[in-house]
């Protein structure tokens, strides 16, 4: 049969309602979840603000298939791109996502996880992520604090593992205002987060952290403060790319502590995008002068170098051959220092100039 938007509107809605009997809702719920199985089915649920609403009413229904129905139909709605940028066009989007939110941040609700691959998919390109950014920063109860404390603690939800909460947050620093709040923040909102780079259980979550602190990581006037001792931020990103290999002491003493006479156990990140994604932060540190000048004087090189020895995968190579060419060239002549203020040969530019 040809699904019409006459046919959502009179036929489907009247049965999403949270008064409806349980197995009136079950099979509604379950039918509108086939739906989202394809492209029509999907932009005729997306485009019609009523029904978004309608099955979110049903994200919190007492009934766990009903609620968990209603979180998948939601979630294959937001995973077309198409259907997710006329979504937060919409009037009515805030009141929606603050709902959504509200759910994903509540440590009693068992779907919160998916909901949070849900957000992940509203907030992946940038016009979600600043109109899913507006509401964070100004409604505190699902505010940045709300976040970190949901993802610093990892019995936050005992009903779900909350490992997708990070992408979330991660999309969500694609925008400046939210990277300023996670550095600046006087609660120490980043380092909070910064334990779980190496959260072993979860590659997820780790992905989702090191992906935080890449984006903060395009706050070049903060670089001081992510390399201070406020935060330290160098060698959580070089110790995840340290092996075992040992130094002659002159190298060895040049490295920060926590990177100074490793275990013989001592492994690398096994995900490579991690590791891509963490040679991409040291990048953008590097792309002013006292940054390279930190780096340099860390001995970061060394690290670097005998990761490019051991790394296998040839987009990786390419990043950290990147990296590697800017801390070992010579310094730009005067006025030319911070790489990222500069008009510079595109081959040169590429190094250290990627979106968030």
């Amino acid at each position: 049969m040809e699904i019409s938007d006459e046919y959502i509107e009179k036929e489907l809605l009247p049965l999403l309602k949270p008064c409806a009997r349980p197995d009136v809702k079950r099979l509604a719920i379950s039918y509108i979840l086939g739906m989202t199985g394809d492209t029509q089915g999907r932009t005729l649920i997306g485009e019609k603000l009523k029904f978004v609403e309608a099955i979110l009413s049903f994200a919190a229904d007492e009934d766990h298939v009903v609620r968990k129905d209603a979180v998948s139909c939601l979630v294959n709605v937001t995973a077309d791109e198409t259907v997710t940028s006329s979504l937060v066009q919409t009037d009515g989007f805030t009141d929606i996502t603050v709902k959504l939110l509200r759910l994903a941040l509540d440590h009693t609700y068992d779907q919160a996880d998916a909901m949070c691959g849900l957000l992940s998919n509203l907030t992946r390109s940038i016009n979600g992520a600043v109109k899913v950014a507006e509401i964070v920063l100004k409604v505190e109860e699902v505010g940045l604090k709300r976040f970190v404390q949901a993802i610093s603690n990892i019995d936050f939800n005992k009903n779900t593992n909350m490992n997708q909460l990070p992408a979330v947050l991660m999309n969500l620093a694609q925008v400046q205002d939210v990277r300023q709040e996670l550095v600046s923040h006087h609660e120490d909102l980043l380092q909070n987060l910064l334990p779980f780079m190496s959260f072993a259980p979860s590659v997820i979550r780790r992905r989702g952290i090191i992906g935080i602190v890449k984006n903060c990581c395009f706050e070049y006037d903060l670089h001081s403060v992510l390399l201070g001792p406020e935060v330290d931020l160098l060698p959580r990103l070089l110790l995840p790319l340290a092996g075992p290999e040992e130094f002659d002491e002159d190298d060895m003493e040049r490295l920060p502590p926590d990177l100074q006479y490793l275990p013989p156990t001592q492994t690398r990140e096994p995900d490579p995008e991690s590791r891509k994604m963490l040679v991409q932060a040291l990048t953008k540190l590097s792309s002013t002068r006292s940054g390279r000048a930190y780096l340099k004087e860390k001995n970061a090189y060394v690290i670097l170098r005998e990761l490019h020895k051991w790394e296998k995968v040839e987009d990786n190579l390419s990043t950290l051959m990147d990296l590697i060419d800017i801390l070992i060239a010579d310094e730009p002549q005067e006025g030319m220092e911070d790489l990222h203020k500069v008009e510079i040969p595109l081959d040169i530019a590429k190094k250290f100039e990627e979106n968030p």
